[in-house]
């Protein structure tokens, strides 16, 4: 049984992808910059086999994918450098081709198929680097010549409202107050990283029924004034919604990345998604699992 190399192993998606691929049954290798933290430790108690390294080191990626059926690709953006990402994803490619990987599965996100996003962020921007990344990671993705390839596009991960994620995302729900840039009318496209992982772990089980595929990922969609009820309801918690003056947006990278869904209509088909017969977990769902961590995240009122 050839095992399938999981890059951001300890992260969200790359975590629930190896939650999926263990609970099949399949071998799994995971991508680290340091495997003696406590998380990889942790996965390699599971019996992941865990590989270190820095993406620079073209030897030891290929010696990571070896042998491997598949490779799961997904990347944090930088804050930092507008080729870090593409550096990353263009290493990552060359060593999954230099092993003769057959299924290359790179997620990226919602929103990026269209048009002309580009048209409403600057392109030196945190933003600009961003799509600008992912777009041509896609590209390398379709024209790698792997003998199958899969692409993911997942929307807003319901994770930003808990715990780490969300005192990066959302630091003042610690007060009890979710301060966003989306307007009221603005739709939020939700995804729980468990169902990415489910999706990771089918196309690679399945790779010609994947292959060739974009494959947009959301569960629901929501106002924030329905996020913020839902996130009351399970918490028993009053939460104020705030929104970002204009002026702050363009101070907040956090506030201006979501300011896009103000002016481009992001949109899923949730019926397609559906049509996979994939479970998909809603919101309600994923809170009431993680209510201890909603409760830890939220401030006491």
């Amino acid at each position: 049984m050839a095992p399938f190399l999981i890059f951001g192993a300890t992260g969200r998606q790359g975590g629930a992808t190896v939650n999926a691929l263990l609970a099949a049954n399949q071998q799994v290798r995971g991508w680290t910059r340091n495997a003696s933290s406590t998380a990889s430790q942790a996965l390699s108690a599971r019996g992941v086999r865990m590989y270190e390294g820095s993406f620079s080191d073209h030897a030891a990626l290929t010696t990571a994918a070896l042998g491997c059926a598949g490779v799961f690709m997904n990347l944090m953006p930088s804050f930092t450098s507008p080729t870090a990402e593409g550096e990353e994803g263009g290493a990552i490619v060359a060593a999954a081709k230099a092993a003769r990987v057959k299924h290359l599965i790179y997620s990226t996100v919602s929103g990026v198929e269209i048009e002309d996003i580009m048209d409403y962020v600057e392109p030196e921007s945190i933003k600009g680097w961003y799509y600008r990344n992912k777009r041509a990671l896609e590209e390398e993705t379709r024209s790698g010549g792997f003998e199958y390839w899969t692409i993911f596009r997942p929307a807003t991960f319901m994770t930003n409202f808990l715990g780490e994620s969300a005192a990066f995302m959302y630091p003042d729900l610690a007060k009890g107050v979710l301060k966003m840039a989306l307007k009221e009318e603005t739709k939020n496209w939700l995804i729980a990283p468990k169902d990415i992982g489910t999706f990771v772990a089918a196309a690679f089980l399945d790779p010609e029924w994947f292959h060739g595929k974009h494959v947009p990922l959301a569960a629901e969609v929501r106002s924030t004034a329905s996020i913020v009820e839902e996130i009351e309801k399970v918490s028993g918690k009053k939460v104020a919604l705030e929104r970002y003056t204009p002026e702050e947006i363009k101070q907040s990278v956090i506030a201006d990345a979501q300011d896009i869904s103000n002016k481009v209509a992001l949109s899923v088909d949730i019926d397609q998604v559906k049509s996979w017969g994939i479970p998909l977990q809603g919101f309600n769902e994923f809170l009431h699992e993680h209510k201890e961590i909603l409760d830890q995240t939220i401030g006491p009122n």
